[in-house]
């Protein structure tokens, strides 16, 4: 990559600024999930990092992202080329009480004092959410941070693909020799976790196979203990047990099983989740509802499963179970 690239973003900004379907056009060295830099730099005898991102001065209005205070890149400002832009964390790590009176030595350049600090936006996710928001820091630098090889575009709420069409058009008008590709930045975020996804399909398989191994056990189980105490169900029918009485004889022994093997999953479930849950920064709390839930749901197909054989052995007419005996 070289200085055309900062030329291409420039120019695409300026062949689409008339189009009502485009709101804004920014260029950066890395977009979400596109890969990031990281550099290390030595302060006060202490080892730090930050992560970096070379933008224009469009990038944060186009994403939204707010001051805490200072500034933003202003293209009229030649010094600002100089100057880099926060995030709160770096703040933190620094232990900056007045921010803009700072300077960033982050190239350890021993005769200056490095990047002014013109502005400290608010923490916001540029990794996944299995990390914490580290130290970064934005410039428009390319000579030094690298020259823009993204460009993020915000379409206006309407007709994406007539925009994406608009869009098309304009490159291959401006470079026709460099093919036009796009992604949408909620798929470039998703990506960060097509690994859990799959991981999670993988799961629920698995435990949707589980579930029908295990009723399938359950039905022929309780076909076996039904037509063991066929005989003892027609002497209690004869002796004036309801249907109700018969159903909740066959299927106690089921309910007590169901919830004997739930009070040895729910713990061994509780720690791998806690497990799992431990490699992310932003923890969701597992409450006790979701194990009420889920032994809810337990009983409920274990009960289905076994309840045909109860109430046929049930409802069943005690002269053709006895009239043998």
């Amino acid at each position: 990559f070289s200085d055309e690239s900062d030329r291409v973003v420039a120019k695409f900004r300026q062949a689409l600024s008339g189009e009502p379907e485009v709101s804004r056009i920014a260029g950066t060295t890395m977009s979400f999930n596109r890969g990031w830099s990281r550099y290390g730099y030595t302060i006060d005898e202490e080892e730090k990092f930050a992560y970096v991102y070379g933008v224009d001065h469009e990038y944060l209005p186009l994403l939204g992202i707010e001051f805490v205070e200072g500034r933003n890149f202003d293209v009229n400002n030649p010094a600002d080329s100089n100057a880099i832009i926060v995030n709160e964390a770096l703040v933190r790590d620094m232990g900056w009480d007045f921010p803009l009176e700072e300077y960033l030595n982050w190239q350890e350049d021993s005769l200056g004092r490095g990047d002014r600090i013109i502005g400290v936006t608010r923490d916001y996710h540029f990794l996944s959410l299995e990390n914490d928001i580290h130290p970064m820091f934005l410039s428009i630098n390319t000579q030094d941070i690298g020259h823009l090889t993204e460009i993020l575009v915000k379409l206006r709420a309407g007709n994406i693909p007539e925009g994406i069409n608009k869009l098309k058009a304009k490159w291959q008008e401006i470079i026709p020799d460099k093919p036009f590709t796009y992604s949408f930045l909620d798929e470039n975020v998703a990506t960060q976790y097509e690994s859990y996804r799959r991981w999670m399909n993988i799961m629920g398989l698995a435990t949707f196979l589980a579930i029908m191994i295990s009723c399938l056990g359950l039905f022929g189980l309780s076909g076996i203990n039904a037509v063991n105490r066929t005989k003892e169900i027609g002497i209690r029918k004869v002796m004036g047990a309801e249907t109700w009485n018969i159903f909740i004889l066959l299927n106690k022994q089921f309910f007590w099983l169901a919830i004997a093997s739930f009070c040895v999953a729910a713990p061994f479930s509780w720690y791998i989740m806690d497990q799992w849950l431990e490699s992310f920064q932003y923890v969701i709390p597992m409450s006790w509802d979701i194990f009420a839930i889920s032994l809810i749901i337990g009983l409920a197909v274990a009960i289905s499963t076994v309840s045909y054989h109860s109430i046929r052995a049930a409802n069943s007419n005690p002269a053709d179970t006895l009239k043998y005996e």
